[in-house]
Formats: structure tokens, C-alpha cells, sequence
């Protein structure tokens, strides 16, 4: 999708969220609870899909992508609209005053996923959005854009049937630029999961329209392994760190210490894990 596309599915999403905006909390869960019980249904073309475009195992899939976003799911509908009410605060010298903090949907937001999980990648930010009264255009990655339109229709399914535009939640394909196309269009916030160096560019194209932007970016974690450590989950745990999506993702163990009295055994094991 190029430019002018990206700014046409804006005005789109613009549109639907008018009347979003404006909805229940009640209708917000309704909502979001079609969609968990949409996941459950299709979990396991969802498993197929995931392990198609990113080289999963099913299990891994079903573990590392559908039960995160049940869960993910689940805690909203439950307690989202508890931290989204008006707060009471305190108004400091000016006695005199009440002070609240209210919380309005931002308006549309942009998401830009990374390949390592097709699935999650696409619902972790598009969940918390919704209940906060947002719509979301979402670019997913180049790698992963076989499932898009699937993943296009269900979200369309769901909010038909309930009753909303289904371009409230619109998924973008296409490379760099249409990324970029993104961060730059005049979204009200961008969530954005992938790199350093594409974050900074991230941040760089933010700043014509001083937009907002979250950004979850890789590091060099530390996988610390204690002497008294349970050794079968530390070796397990390790190996998840370091295996799965071949390390590809912001869990990974990038570095491994090992306490002196373990660490002969510790290597040993791991060895014979690979």
C-alpha cells in the first residue's frame, strides 16, 4: 500500500471511530468478547497460520501467541474499564479545587508489527485500543502478510456483527514505506515493535506531526542462573531463550551467567540439549 492509500484508510478509520468514541464500556466488552471467543474457534487455523509464516512449531504457536492473547483478552474485559473511569486526585496547595484525571480515546492508532509473532503482535495493541475507544491501523510485516487478509476478515466479522464499521481495525501490507507512510499520515499515537535502528526512524518521522509514539525495541537481556536455581527449568528456560523464534524476539537471552559451582554441569546439559 502506498501513501495515498495509507492516508485514505486513515479518513476511513477516522470515521468509524466517531461513533467507537462514543460507546459503552459494556458495548467495548461485548465487543471484545466476540473476538475471544473468534480466537478460540479458529485457534487452530490460527496455529497453522503462525506456523506457515514465521516457522513455529503448533505448540509453540498455541503457547507463545493464542494463550497470551486470550489472557490479554480476558484481563481487559475484566478490569479495563476500572483503570479507564475518571480518577479523584489530590489538587495540591489549591484546596479550594477539585482535580481529576479523565481518560478520552485518543483517536486512531498506528501499530507496526515485527514477523516473530504474526498473531499477538497484530491483537496486544489492537485490544488495549479498542477498550480505550481508539481504532487502529495496523502494518504488519512484509514476511507475514499472508494471514493479513484472514486475520482483515475476522476482525470485519466481528465488528459487523456487532453492529460497527469494520474499518475501526484496518491492516496495512507493504515494506518500509508503508511504514513510514504511517508514522508520518497524522495518526493520533504509534506503537511500534521491532528494531533500534527502525525505532529511531520511527521517532524521526513522528516529529512533523509531534506524534506520540511507544516503541519496544530489542536489548541484550541477561539470563542469570543462581547455584540453588532449579537446574531443569534454568537449562529449559535457557533454551527457550535462546531458540525460540532463533532468538528473535524481546525475551530472548542474549547473554547467559552461570554461577561457578553449576557451571561445568550447566554447559554440559545445555550441550545435550542441542
Amino acid at each position: 500500500m502506498d501513501e495515498a492509500e495509507v492516508r485514505a484508510r486513515l479518513q476511513r478509520a477516522r470515521r468509524a471511530q466517531v461513533g467507537w468514541a462514543q460507546s459503552s464500556f459494556a458495548e467495548r466488552r461485548r465487543v471484545l468478547g466476540r473476538l475471544l471467543e473468534l480466537v478460540l474457534n479458529h485457534a487452530d487455523e490460527i496455529c497453522r497460520n503462525i506456523a506457515l509464516e514465521s516457522g513455529k512449531t503448533l505448540q509453540n504457536a498455541m503457547m507463545g501467541e493464542i494463550w497470551p492473547v486470550c489472557e490479554k483478552l480476558r484481563w481487559t474485559i475484566e478490569n479495563g474499564e476500572r483503570h479507564l473511569l475518571p480518577e479523584r486526585v489530590s489538587s495540591g496547595i489549591l484546596m479550594h479545587k477539585r482535580a481529576a484525571i479523565e481518560y478520552h480515546p485518543m483517536g486512531v492508532v498506528g501499530v507496526i508489527c515485527p514477523w516473530n509473532f504474526p498473531f499477538q503482535n497484530i491483537m496486544g495493541p489492537t485490544i488495549p485500543a479498542l477498550m480505550a475507544g481508539n481504532a487502529v491501523l495496523c502494518k504488519v510485516s512484509e514476511w507475514t502478510s499472508y494471514s493479513a487478509p484472514i486475520v482483515q476478515r475476522w476482525f470485519e466479522e466481528v465488528l459487523s456483527d456487532c453492529g460497527h464499521s469494520p474499518d475501526l481495525v484496518q491492516i496495512l501490507t507493504g515494506y518500509g514505506d508503508t511504514g513510514a507512510a504511517l508514522v508520518r499520515s497524522g495518526v493520533d499515537k504509534v506503537f511500534f515493535t521491532g528494531s533500534v535502528g527502525n525505532g529511531r526512524r520511527v521517532v524521526e518521522g513522528s516529529v512533523e506531526n509531534l506524534t506520540p509514539v511507544v516503541l519496544e525495541l530489542g536489548g541484550k537481556d541477561a539470563l542469570i542462573v543462581c547455584d540453588d536455581a532449579s537446574f531443569e527449568q534454568a537449562v529449559a528456560g535457557a533454551m527457550a531463550g535462546v531458540f525460540i523464534s532463533s532468538g528473535q524476539m524481546c525475551l530472548a537471552a542474549e547473554r547467559i551467567y552461570v554461577m561457578d559451582a553449576i557451571y561445568d554441569r550447566f554447559v554440559a546439559a545445555v550441550v545435550d540439549a542441542v
